[in-house]
């Protein structure tokens, strides 16, 4: 006889205290997913928009699904197979579900801070179609210590923009597992707006730790197939952000869209710019059919750059060629992409254009001539229109723009983009390592964010000038080429002759716009840790390790013109990318694993940049450079003007195996060509005996 006590009976979602004999969990469903939530329902007992997984009861069975046996519980992780080294995050006691009832998972990491509130799992969820979401049975046996649980469900999600649901139609449909060739059988996009997890009940005289009252969230029915996603576009690479006289930008574009990034499916690609603030003119877009459909990749091993790569199933694009017109020096060029599919709908980017003298706008934090949006709702409790209508201004640059003298003696320096213990933010309150929860995650754990107080970017900024001390006020930096209202030096902002500044890009300045305000959102974070008077700078805006870019920008007075910046791939942990000779805004840049912050920069240039695999040396990796490599080893034609970038393989030789590579890169979704790369051209930082590369012309 099965044995259960009820404590309490909210529609259909049962707790309980005892847990009865096997079940048949094999009728459970993982049903919908939001991996990217700005503003869907329902919101957290914190009152946030997350991360959420629906779990479906499609059998005829209540289900128990957490206990007082946590080897008796399900698990829930982001991970193809169970996490090695920690343990995986399982349901609490008491946790039931109905048949034909649907169960919310917040998916933020919070599990420690509201975990006893709600269900909250420990991890969130990759928006990028890098991971699936598997649901795991009760612990079944154990080899070598490690806990075995079998598979009650798993589906790989594709890359999933903001607001947009992933789920089965009708509810539970479908295999489970969900096999890769049926997972767009099987689930649904649902556009914003449209996604079905249901609302969250408010438990009376159940308090949790918090202080907040306990709740369940049940998920309704997904009442229809979805709805056609609009494509989506942006900037694949692009041939300079500071174009000399007359030299066209030539742009790169890549489009993704659900149905099929293909032309037939994807109508219309372009480049929309105006000069001068002048009438808009479009430039048609290219596919490129020789690079085919482009499969993205992960670190699937964890180990960081230049490790092997898995592929994403779902994460395909397509890129196509245009330019803007060469224009005469001085002249400022604003512009945007857009994409259009068979059924009418189009993307552009930036994503939502501010229109003329707005912006542009930020959703926390507004701009010059921004509104609220009466919707938004944010804090806790949670607040009504307090939040921004979000739009960025076009793209833009000047042409042949020249730092000012003022500022020719500034430069970036040098970029850390993932480190450990090299440069302490001493802006961030002392850890207290013995007091953390030995179970939470390595690294920065989220309820302790001063622990991230070694961990955080930075870029060193150098004056050259033995004598002079340059006014930084108003200058901006950004890590992006065309969009350089990021973060701005404010008023009183120096560097002194001859000093490396230390500029932390952490994400923690700019999020108090009016430090004399009473009323301030909840999301602000004030003060602002940046002081002009003791040197002390921090951006709103972190770096990407896979690869970025960093910018120096002049004033909105000055035309936002390129004063220094630079574009990266990999870096990895602890090192940096360094200037040689130090400060020289025509030397080049080094990867180094021995940072040197507020000290002179240390090496020697080993030779020209180029794109790793451009063999006929025309700044893109295409068929031609594959051809190239085959006629130049076997029909005695020109040899390759840089024999590093020929090395496909970096192996250190020019042979078959080169031409192979890059073959297999472009068309069989093989390993990326080592660094350099192929998309960003940089020095080569293995020493080999090839001859040294002459300059490319891009």
């Amino acid at each position: 006889m099965r044995s259960l006590s009820l404590v309490v009976v909210v529609g259909s979602t049962f707790l309980f205290a005892a847990l009865a004999p096997a079940q048949d969990y094999s009728v459970l469903r993982i049903n919908e997913v939001i991996a990217d939530n700005e503003t869907q329902e329902p919101r957290d007992v914190g009152g946030a928009t997350v991360d959420m997984v629906e779990i479906y009861n499609s059998g005829t069975e209540l289900l128990f699904i957490g206990t007082t046996n946590a080897a008796m519980s399900l698990a829930l992780t982001d991970t193809e197979s169970l996490p090695t080294g920690a343990e995986p995050w399982v349901f609490p006691v008491p946790t039931s579900l109905a048949p034909g009832d649907a169960l919310i998972i917040f998916c933020d990491g919070n599990w420690a801070a509201e975990g006893s509130c709600e269900l909250h799992a420990g991890f969130n969820i990759a928006s990028d179609g890098s991971e699936p979401i598997t649901l795991w049975g009760p612990v079944v046996g154990e080899v070598d210590g490690k806990k075995i649980r079998q598979i009650i469900d798993q589906v790989w999600l594709p890359p999933l923009r903001p607001d947009v649901s992933f789920g089965r139609f009708p509810d539970g449909a479908g295999p489970a597992p969900v096999p890769v060739n049926q997972v767009l059988e099987t689930f649904h996009f649902y556009p914003r707006g449209t996604s079905t997890f249901g609302s969250c009940i408010e438990l009376p005289s159940t308090p949790c730790d918090s202080g907040k009252k306990k709740r369940f969230c049940n998920g309704a029915e997904n009442a229809s197939s979805g709805g056609n996603l609009s494509p989506h576009v942006g900037i694949h690479t692009y041939s300079t952000n500071n174009p000399a006289a007359g030299e066209p930008l030539r742009l790169r574009a890549e489009v993704d869209d659900e149905k099929g990034p293909l032309p037939g499916n994807i109508a219309r690609v372009e480049i929309v710019y105006r000069v001068n603030g002048g009438t808009e003119q479009s430039v048609a877009m290219t596919y490129d059919s020789v690079a085919g459909v482009q499969q993205g990749t992960y670190d699937c091993d964890g180990s960081g750059p230049g490790t092997d790569l898995c592929p994403k199933y779902f994460d395909l694009r397509t890129l196509w060629d245009g330019q803007i017109p060469g224009q005469t020096a001085g002249t400022r060029v604003e512009f945007f992409l857009r994409v259009v599919d068979a059924q009418g709908a189009e993307d552009t980017t930036p994503d939502v254009i501010c229109p003329a003298g707005i912006g542009p706008c930020d959703r926390d934090f507004g701009g010059p001539g921004c509104v609220l949006d009466s919707t938004s709702k944010s804090c806790d409790p949670v607040k009504e229109g307090i939040q921004y209508v979000e739009c960025r201004h076009r793209f833009q640059y000047k042409v042949a723009a020249l730092p000012r003298a003022e500022l020719a003696t500034v430069v970036i320096n040098e970029v850390v983009a993932a480190q450990d213990q090299i440069l302490k933010d001493t802006t961030e309150p002392d850890c207290d390592i013995d007091d953390l929860d030995t179970s939470e995650v390595e690294g920065c754990p989220p309820n302790k964010p001063e622990c991230c107080k070694s961990l955080e970017d930075f870029i060193e900024l150098y004056n050259s000038s033995p004598t002079k001390t340059v006014d930084l006020t108003g200058l901006w930096l950004s890590d992006g080429p065309f969009n350089p209202r990021v973060w701005q030096f404010p008023p009183e902002s120096k560097i002194l002759p001859l000093e490396h500044l230390i500029v932390w890009l952490d994400r923690d300045g700019g999020q108090c716009p009016d430090k004399n305000r009473l009323d301030k959102p909840c999301f602000w974070e004030c003060p602002d840790p940046t002081s002009p008077a003791t040197q002390e700078y921090h951006t709103n805006f972190a770096l990407d390790s896979s690869g970025d870019q960093v910018y120096l920008f002049d004033t909105e007075a000055n035309g936002f013109g390129l004063v220094h910046g630079v574009a990266f791939g990999p870096l990895g942990l602890n090192h940096s990318l360094s200037l040689i000779p130090d400060g020289d805004r025509n030397g080049c840049w080094i990867d180094t694993d021995s940072p040197t912050p507020r000290d002179p920069n240390l090496g020697s240039c080993p030779g020209a940049d180029f794109f790793r695999s451009d063999a006929s040396n025309n700044c893109r990796v295409d068929l031609s450079d594959a051809i190239f490599t085959l006629n130049y080893l076997f029909s005695g034609s020109q040899a390759p003007p840089c024999p590093d970038s020929a090395d496909a393989d970096d192996n250190g030789r020019i042979e078959l195996t080169d031409a192979i590579f890059t073959l297999g890169y472009l068309f069989l979704g093989s390993r990326t060509p080592p660094a350099p790369g192929p998309d960003i051209k940089g020095i080569d930082p293995t020493e080999d005996e090839l001859d040294p590369c002459v300059e490319p012309a891009c």
